[in-house]
């Protein structure tokens, strides 16, 4: 129990007797457990219900009558001997015995909890509505393609973008870099509700929360407040340090019950933050110390695991730099966000970095990283192809960092296109407004040069119009020095 009152370390704390996290790496099962952080809470949840249905049948109980000089001695798990040496174990926790009065299952060993553990569907249990009705509450942990089908028709209404990362999460497409979990409530056998939250596998611990529904019929019986109530339990014994999202105003008031905060102080929507208070008690907070000065930069090639960390962490950190009230901060806040402050052209036309990622995806080209520590991000590039077939051999460039790591563009641009370079791409445009200057001055400096300029095209941050410039790259880019 952490000083806050939530639970994370879930194998510290509950009476579970296997598999261990050791036992469990050894069985290939990846699903419902973190080696560093133990059981999650929903595989808590579902584990206690086959116990207890094992220890309802007589036929598989047996009484524990153990003294501590049977516990096991590996010092890393709690449970009798032979446990470490023992390939199927039909030996019990004495932790588990004390909890279900002495009495456990026998047989309940690894055929019973890998088979729960390698499910993708865990039953959470059945709350009660406001209705009186009562709702299923289930996780479901990619790969399940079953419901890919099912969410993506129940929450068709939703931007097509958003049903397409649905459905490839679902499919398992992100599966080795991401952990996405998907809560569902279902009355009668058919889908309620709906909630998300995920993180990347071994990453910063960024976590995004959101895809938000309840059917019509089943609104205002408290369906979106008990299933947000199980994520953030969940969440809680999570790896995850905290988690992000959007909210309108009604929403806010929801998630604020849970112990979300605006990103914006004095806001009453947009930008949500649920933290762990040891990691930051605000978003600013925990802002500062991801982007804390000083942290070596290398360029890694990108990918969907940092894609909290670009389109959430980065992104609202633009919000708060916009205006000096929470009005005008808010303000343009969407989709494309204020992440695209500066781009012109069709850099413009690469909204974010879910985006980017459905057309490398595509084929279209590659993204790239400028990686922090500990799974962390400074920010990234694209070197992306146009849809239009007589655009089809030319790339548009454009990047992203935040203002503590600046002075990593001339690294970030270089090295991306020596990316380009060993992957047989050559012709590769940037489009920069001429006002600011700042941003064609670096990229003149690291490999581009100017093609073209149209006259007035832009207007510049005073209002003025200004020039649109065109670069084109000229690889490979000399190094300087």
């Amino acid at each position: 129990m952490n000083t806050d009152g939530t639970q994370t370390q879930c194998l510290r704390i509950r009476a579970h007797h296997f598999p261990n996290l050791r036992e469990y790496a050894l069985d290939g099962v990846r699903l419902h457990f973190d080696e560093s952080w133990g059981y999650t809470m929903a595989f808590a949840r579902a584990h206690d219900a086959v116990l207890e249905a094992i220890v309802s049948d007589p036929a598989r109980r047996v009484r524990v009558e153990a003294g501590l000089d049977d516990i096991c001695e590996c010092g890393v798990c709690p449970n009798r001997k032979p446990h470490c040496a023992a390939p199927a174990l039909a030996e019990t926790d004495r932790r588990a015995a004390a909890r279900f009065g002495g009495v456990v299952g026998q047989e309940y060993a690894a055929q019973d909890l890998v088979a729960l553990a390698t499910r993708p569907v865990l039953d959470l249990g059945e709350v009660d509505l406001k209705s009186g009705e009562r709702m299923k509450v289930r996780l479901v942990s990619p790969p399940a393609p079953e419901y890919a089908e099912r969410l993506g028709h129940f929450l068709a209404h939703k931007p097509d973008w958003a049903v397409r990362k649905i459905r490839k999460q679902l499919n398992g497409d992100y599966g080795k870099e991401c952990v996405d979990k998907f809560f569902v409530g279902e009355i009668d056998g058919r889908l309620a509700g709906h909630v998300w939250y995920g993180y990347a596998v071994a990453g910063s611990g960024t976590a995004n929360f959101g895809e938000v529904y309840t059917a019509p019929e089943h609104r205002r019986k408290g369906v979106a407040d008990e299933l947000i109530r199980f994520l953030v339990e969940d969440f809680h014994a999570s790896p995850a340090r905290l988690a992000l999202c959007t909210a309108g105003e009604v929403a806010t008031r929801i998630y604020a019950k849970h112990g979300f905060r605006t990103v914006v102080p004095d806001a009453n929507r947009g930008p949500l933050i649920l933290p762990k208070r040891r990691f930051g008690n605000s978003f600013a907070e925990s802002a500062d110390a991801y982007y804390r000065p000083g942290q070596p930069v290398s360029v890694v090639p990108g990918s969907i695991k940092h894609r909290h960390d670009i389109d959430c962490m980065l992104r609202f950190t633009h919000i708060l730099r916009r205006g000096t009230d929470a009005e005008s901060r808010l303000r343009g806040v969407g989709f494309t966000g204020a992440s695209l402050a500066d781009r012109v052209g069709p850099a413009w036309h690469v909204p974010n970095y879910m985006d980017a990622c459905f057309q490398v995806d595509d084929g279209r080209g590659f993204l790239t990283i400028a990686a922090l520590p500990e799974g962390r991000a400074a920010g990234w590039a694209f070197v992306l192809r146009r849809e239009s077939p007589l655009e089809a051999g030319s790339y548009t460039f454009d990047f992203e960092l935040h203002p503590t790591y600046l002075a990593a563009a001339p690294q970030l641009i270089r090295d991306t296109l020596e990316m380009a370079t060993t992957k047989g791409i050559t012709d590769i445009f940037a489009w920069c407004a001429a006002s600011p200057s700042a941003k064609t001055e670096v990229l003149t400096a690291n490999g581009f040069a100017e093609t073209a300029r149209v006259p007035g095209y832009c207007r510049g941050g005073d209002g003025a119009a200004c020039d649109m410039v065109v670069m084109r790259s000229s690889h490979p880019a000399p190094r300087i020095g």
